[in-house]
């Protein structure tokens, strides 16, 4: 994974423009409701729920709609552009948290961000079944990898890859099952195939799945016709772990201006950084 743009708190910021922007806002949480729709040109008779022949599209066995308050977060600065953040929430505190602290923070130059430079999302294909020969399986799946990236991007992505994304790489794992006391007898190894796909700017999850599920037939094939008469495939399926998909964010706030309620900024500093320990030793 790489990034474009490295981030470093000696970059420049414009606190000029934030400030332009803030003052703009300033007291908005003191407006009636009204004066607040304006501001944001929305009307009023638009807040209204979900039309249900809608819902009943998106949903199965649908008998309504639920309604939660919007509001929004008018502070932010992120990359020197201003932005309002919207929220639907129930629960008090929530926006005007988000408001106090994105405020600080645009006062001293906003939020700074940088993301990976291609959006690779990872699919998981499991092989069950394959000790005591797992060596001989990883090495089937690497051999044939150009032929899987080959046939997945014309089979199953190919207008993915004509926008610039599809495969990219095709990586096995050795799996060791961990060992749980009710189990008597400890579980085999087993191999997970990580299909690397670049899904551009889709989210990408059914894209990915599909992959799996037409590449899952391909490792199949392979490794019976290599004489893995027992191997069989278990998931198909997406990973939540986005580890090649990331955006970075950083900003700047000096200690003197984390001073709150006649409590020094280096007290505040302090205990932030202990709950972040905190948060990390736990």
């Amino acid at each position: 994974m790489a990034f474009p743009k490295s981030l470093s708190v000696e970059e420049p910021q414009d606190i000029d423009y934030a400030r332009r922007y803030l003052s703009a806002w300033s007291g908005y949480f003191k407006k009636p409701i009204q004066d607040r729709l304006k501001s944001v040109h929305n009307d009023a008779n638009q807040c209204g729920a979900l039309p249900l022949n809608v819902a009943d599209i998106m949903v199965e066995n649908c008998i309504g709609t639920l309604s939660l308050p919007l509001g929004i977060s008018p502070n932010f600065v992120i990359n020197n552009q201003h932005f309002i953040v919207p929220y639907s929430v129930e629960e008090p505190s929530i926006i005007a948290a988000a408001s106090s602290i994105s405020k600080l923070i645009a006062q001293n130059g906003g939020f700074r961000t940088a993301s990976s430079d291609k959006n690779v999302m990872i699919g998981q294909v499991q092989i069950l079944n394959v000790h005591p020969f797992i060596e001989k399986a990883m090495s089937v799946i690497q051999q044939n990898e150009a032929k899987y990236i080959k046939m997945g991007n014309s089979q199953y992505c190919l207008s993915m890859l004509k926008r610039g994304g599809g495969i990219i790489k095709i990586e096995p794992r050795v799996i060791t099952p961990r060992i749980y006391a009710h189990k008597q007898q400890q579980r085999a190894p087993y191999l997970v195939v990580h299909i690397h796909l670049d899904v551009c700017d889709a989210m990408g999850a059914n894209k990915v799945n599909t992959v799996c599920e037409g590449l899952s037939s391909l490792f199949l094939a392979d490794l019976l016709s290599q004489g893995l008469k027992n191997v069989t495939i278990g998931l198909k399926i997406l990973s939540n772990l986005c580890v090649h998909r990331m955006t970075k964010s950083l900003f700047c706030i000096p200690i003197a201006k984390l001073a709150w309620k006649g409590t020094d900024g280096m007290v505040v500093a302090h205990k932030i950084i202990e709950a972040y320990e905190f948060a990390v030793d736990d």
